[in-house]
C-alpha cells in the first residue's frame, strides 16, 4: 500500500476554489474541531424505532478547523455538513452523527463531497444537542403509546454547535469543468 503524504496544507478554501492556488487532488484533515451553525431545525422522534428512521439536518461551518498542536486550516470554512440523528427522551437530547462535507466554488468548477465521521456537541460540550420536549400534548392524547404518538425533541435552526471530526479525513477535491 502506498504511503500517504500527511503534510497539512495551510490554504484558504476561497483561494483554492477560486483558482488562486493550485488545486491538489487530496488534502489531509486530521481529527479536528469545527464551529458551525445549524441551517435547519427539526422535530426528532423519540420512539424506540427512531434509530432506524433518522432525521436529517444541515450545518454551515464558520471559521477554520482547529487541529492538534494548535494548527488551523481554513480549507472547510463556509462548507456545509449534513447530519442525521434521533431524539433521546430520557436525556432530552438529540444524538447526531455526521454524514457528508459539501463545498462548491461560486462558479461551480471545483467541489468537495466527502463522507466524514464524527459527532456534534452544544454549548455544554456534551455529545448531542439539548432540545425542547415537544409534541407532548399530541402524545398524551393517545390511549396507548405507539410509534406515532411518542413525544419528540425540537432543535431550532441558527444554533451554534461544534462539530468534532473523530477520524482523519482525506478530502478529495474534484474539478467539475
Amino acid at each position: 500500500m502506498p504511503k500517504l503524504n500527511r503534510k497539512i496544507l495551510v490554504i484558504t478554501l476561497a483561494a483554492l476554489l477560486s483558482g488562486c492556488a493550485a488545486v491538489p487532488k487530496t488534502v489531509y484533515l486530521p481529527v479536528s474541531f469545527l464551529n458551525a451553525t445549524l441551517e435547519s431545525g427539526a422535530y426528532f422522534d423519540t420512539s424506540p424505532k427512531a434509530r432506524n428512521n433518522l432525521q436529517p439536518m444541515i450545518a454551515r461551518i464558520h471559521g477554520p478547523a482547529t487541529m492538534p498542536n494548535d494548527y488551523t486550516s481554513s480549507i472547510v470554512e463556509g462548507c456545509y455538513v449534513t447530519l442525521e440523528g434521533y431524539g433521546n427522551l430520557s436525556t432530552e437530547r438529540v444524538d447526531l452523527r455526521l454524514n457528508d462535507l459539501l463545498c462548491l466554488d461560486k462558479d461551480g468548477n471545483t467541489t468537495i463531497d466527502q463522507k466524514v465521521t464524527g459527532y456534534v456537541t452544544d454549548e455544554t460540550s456534551h455529545i448531542g444537542l439539548a432540545g425542547e420536549s415537544a409534541c407532548m400534548e399530541w402524545a398524551k392524547q393517545a390511549p396507548i403509546a405507539d410509534e406515532s404518538h411518542f413525544p419528540c425533541i425540537l432543535i431550532k435552526p441558527a444554533r451554534k454547535i461544534q462539530i468534532v471530526l473523530t477520524k482523519e479525513t482525506i478530502i478529495n477535491i474534484k474539478q467539475v469543468k
